[in-house]
């Protein structure tokens, strides 16, 4: 591993300790530090309900904040909210505040959390592709985990300890401490390695700019609201509206690009392999299928144009299935049994309609190391459908 990635990665288990630990000091204790405080059973729930409704009303905002000032600036305002809220809860416990005062404390805390979420995360695999890491990136996530579990554990367990030996105010008094340090690491130690902010964007622009996406392909259109565009339109060519073609579009072949263009550096540093499910509708067709067949069919020829261009870092494949029974496969309320005639079975040539584990089998074949050598393909699981030769007699 280069010393830099060494450095990156060391890092990132500190921050993972440092913030960890902050947070659990008072996990055990926050109820009854709000019910000492002298709010009300119900009181002290709803405050920390308001926590919540902190992160929700946040997420969005302190993300963009990450994307448009930089991973470090999220994680240092993120942890001096957590630490300027922690030191409300000491002075409302003193004073015995109302309870608007708790749950809008109880807020902060919650936009604090929202800026360090994800923060750390995006900032380590950034900075470890700018450093040349080519190991397993889950490695090193999978040893931030262990490292946040012990911190989780050992934070509970002293805080605990602090409110029985002192007063239910000494496990704050410990986190903003902790606090103070981890801020203080983080400057000095984190820094926005292999990722530039996009500071020409004003964070307003960019949560309304999310939020008007977020209505316009999702909210106000009916078809991906209702039907998530399951099935194919029946209309004819000279009816068949742009806007549905460009929906259509939207959703099978441009969101197929959107998800490999965000998971390409990932994947790139864990070699790692794209398998993309198109449809036989790429080769054949029924009448009216305009939008849907020429969604697949660009899914297709998507799939070999990544293959050359990520290669050989990440392989890209592609799976047409044909005919697939997924009648089991639904929601509880919605699942019934198969409506499978004799007929529907006996025209394939393998005898039998398809199953989702028909393509499993394959897809999980394609993303293994077993089929290193294999990239570029489309791979037809139809039970021969589309070798069969059919006329009218």
């Amino acid at each position: 591993m280069p010393p830099a990635a060494r450095t990156v990665q060391r890092t990132y288990l500190t921050l993972v300790l440092l913030k960890t630990l902050a947070a659990s000091f008072i996990w055990g204790v926050n109820t009854l530090f709000l019910l000492d405080a002298g709010l009300s059973t119900a009181e002290a729930f709803a405050a920390n309900a308001f926590y919540t409704l902190g992160m929700v009303l946040f997420e969005v905002p302190t993300g963009v904040v990450a994307d448009t000032r930089g991973r470090r600036t999220s994680f240092l305002l993120g942890s001096a909210t957590l630490l300027g809220s922690t030191l409300i809860y000491l002075l409302m416990w003193q004073t015995t505040a109302p309870f608007w005062g708790w749950a809008a404390a109880s807020a902060l805390i919650g936009l604090g959390f929202t800026f360090l979420s994800g923060a750390v995360e995006a900032w380590l695999v950034d900075a470890l592709a700018a450093t040349g890491y080519t190991g397993d990136i889950a490695v090193v996530f999978a040893r931030g985990r262990s490292v946040e579990g012990v911190a989780m554990l050992a934070g509970s367990v002293a805080g605990g300890f602090l409110a029985q030996a002192a007063t239910l105010g000494a496990p704050y008094v410990a986190r903003a401490a902790l606090l103070l340090v981890t801020m203080a690491f983080a400057f000095a130690a984190m820094r926005d390695i292999g990722f530039s902010p996009r500071r020409g964007e004003t964070v307003g622009t960019q949560v309304r700019a999310v939020l008007r996406a977020s209505l316009e392909g999702g909210l106000r259109l009916r078809p991906v609201r209702c039907h998530g565009l399951a099935r194919p339109p029946r209309e004819p060519v000279e009816t068949l509206s742009l806007e549905v073609w460009n929906r259509y579009l939207a959703t099978n072949l441009t969101g197929c690009f959107l998800m490999t263009k965000h998971c390409v550096p990932h994947l790139r540093q864990a070699r790692g392999a794209i398998v993309n499910i198109a449809s036989t509708r790429a080769m054949q067709s029924e009448p009216h299928t305009e939008a849907y067949s020429a969604t697949k069919g660009g899914i297709v020829a998507l799939t070999h144009a990544l293959a050359v261009s990520l290669g050989p870092q990440i392989r890209v494949n592609c799976v047409s299935p044909g005919w697939i029974d997924v009648s089991q496969w639904k929601k509880r309320s919605q699942r019934q049994a198969a409506d499978l005639r004799p007929e529907d079975h006996a025209q394939h040539p393998a005898g039998r309609v398809g199953t989702p584990g028909d393509v499993a089998v394959l897809v999980a074949f394609l993303i293994s190391d077993e089929a290193g050598f294999i990239t570029g393909q489309n791979f037809v699981v139809d039970g021969g459908m589309t070798k069969k030769m059919i006329y009218v007699e």
